[in-house]
Protein backbone atom coordinates (compact mmCIF):
# COMPACT_ATOMS: atom_id res chain seq x y z
CA UNK A 1 0.00 0.00 0.00
CA UNK A 2 2.89 2.28 0.30
CA UNK A 3 4.28 1.97 -2.89
CA UNK A 4 1.47 2.65 -4.35
CA UNK A 5 0.52 5.40 -2.32
CA UNK A 6 3.59 6.80 -3.31
CA UNK A 7 3.01 6.31 -6.82
CA UNK A 8 0.12 8.46 -6.06
CA UNK A 9 1.34 11.07 -4.65
CA UNK A 10 4.60 11.85 -6.96
CA UNK A 11 1.93 11.12 -10.21
CA UNK A 12 -0.22 14.04 -8.67
CA UNK A 13 2.42 16.03 -7.97
CA UNK A 14 3.68 15.92 -11.14
CA UNK A 15 0.69 16.25 -13.03
CA UNK A 16 1.09 13.02 -14.89
CA UNK A 17 -2.30 11.31 -15.76
CA UNK A 18 -1.15 8.08 -18.27
CA UNK A 19 -3.93 7.04 -20.83
CA UNK A 20 -6.15 9.87 -19.66
CA UNK A 21 -6.59 7.88 -15.97
CA UNK A 22 -6.54 9.45 -12.83
CA UNK A 23 -2.76 8.77 -10.63
CA UNK A 24 -5.46 6.83 -8.07
CA UNK A 25 -6.24 4.56 -10.70
CA UNK A 26 -2.52 3.79 -11.20
CA UNK A 27 -1.65 3.52 -7.58
CA UNK A 28 -4.69 1.47 -7.12
CA UNK A 29 -3.50 -1.17 -9.57
CA UNK A 30 -0.22 -1.27 -8.75
CA UNK A 31 -1.05 -2.06 -5.00
CA UNK A 32 -3.28 -4.89 -6.20
CA UNK A 33 -0.76 -5.96 -8.51
CA UNK A 34 2.54 -5.94 -5.59
CA UNK A 35 -0.60 -7.66 -3.14
CA UNK A 36 -0.67 -10.46 -5.29
CA UNK A 37 2.93 -10.70 -5.91
CA UNK A 38 3.88 -10.86 -2.55
CA UNK A 39 1.08 -13.32 -1.63
CA UNK A 40 2.29 -15.49 -4.41
CA UNK A 41 6.15 -15.00 -3.06
CA UNK A 42 5.60 -16.23 0.86
CA UNK A 43 4.20 -19.20 2.78
CA UNK A 44 1.57 -18.44 5.27
CA UNK A 45 2.41 -19.27 9.00
CA UNK A 46 2.45 -22.24 10.38
CA UNK A 47 -0.66 -21.55 12.56
CA UNK A 48 -2.85 -19.78 9.57
CA UNK A 49 -5.40 -23.15 10.10
CA UNK A 50 -5.79 -23.19 13.21
CA UNK A 51 -6.88 -19.39 12.94
CA UNK A 52 -9.18 -19.70 10.34
CA UNK A 53 -10.51 -22.49 12.29
CA UNK A 54 -11.17 -20.52 15.47
CA UNK A 55 -12.43 -17.12 13.65
CA UNK A 56 -15.13 -20.03 12.02
CA UNK A 57 -16.17 -20.79 15.30
CA UNK A 58 -16.60 -17.68 16.94
CA UNK A 59 -18.57 -16.96 13.96
CA UNK A 60 -20.76 -19.74 14.33
CA UNK A 61 -20.99 -19.42 17.60
CA UNK A 62 -21.93 -15.80 17.50
CA UNK A 63 -24.60 -16.51 14.60
CA UNK A 64 -23.04 -14.20 12.33
CA UNK A 65 -23.31 -15.87 9.22
CA UNK A 66 -27.04 -17.35 9.03
CA UNK A 67 -26.86 -17.51 5.48
CA UNK A 68 -25.06 -20.69 5.81
CA UNK A 69 -26.96 -22.23 8.50
CA UNK A 70 -25.66 -24.24 11.33
CA UNK A 71 -23.32 -26.59 9.22
CA UNK A 72 -19.83 -26.23 9.08
CA UNK A 73 -18.92 -24.04 5.91
CA UNK A 74 -15.72 -26.31 5.29
CA UNK A 75 -13.39 -28.99 6.39
CA UNK A 76 -10.69 -28.51 8.64
CA UNK A 77 -7.31 -28.50 6.65
CA UNK A 78 -9.37 -28.51 3.39
CA UNK A 79 -7.06 -25.13 1.74
CA UNK A 80 -4.17 -25.91 3.42
CA UNK A 81 -0.43 -25.39 1.82
CA UNK A 82 1.58 -27.70 0.96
Amino acid sequence: MIIGGLVTAVMYLAKIHPLGWWPSVWGGGLTVIVFVCVSLLTTPPDNAEAFIDRVEEELDRHNFRPWYGREKTRQPGKYRHV
